[in-house]
């Protein structure tokens, strides 16, 4: 298994680790009340994920595009590939570890 297949299977493990939170929850599409707050993913609907739950699964569908799209491991800040360590570490980042460091040492800016 080469490296992409092995963070992009860690990464589905992921979703569906998530999704089982919901898994008592989750409607046929043809069960769903119009007024409830819903998001479709693997034919289900799940009714509306805690505000952590939400961003952590945009986190990792964004992480899924982005090995679709062949820049998942490549860093968004500098360009460098991102070491497979970092990334089972934390298989969302965008970032290289060496610039997710410079950015938590970084003073913020005072809105100006």
């Amino acid at each position: 298994m080469t490296r992409e297949q092995l963070l992009r299977a860690r990464l589905v493990e992921l979703v569906d680790e998530l999704l089982r939170r919901y898994e008592g929850r989750m409607l046929p599409t043809s069960a769903t009340d119009p007024d409830t707050e819903v998001r479709l993913w693997g034919g289900h609907e799940v009714p509306a994920m805690n505000v952590g739950d939400t961003r952590t699964m945009n986190d990792l569908v964004e992480a899924l595009l982005r090995v679709d799209a062949g820049i998942y491991g490549t860093c968004a800040s500098c360009g460098n590939p991102i070491g497979f360590q970092w990334l089972q570490e934390s298989p969302t980042t965008r970032t290289c570890e060496s610039c997710a460091s410079e950015e938590s040492w970084r003073p913020s800016r005072a809105p100006g």
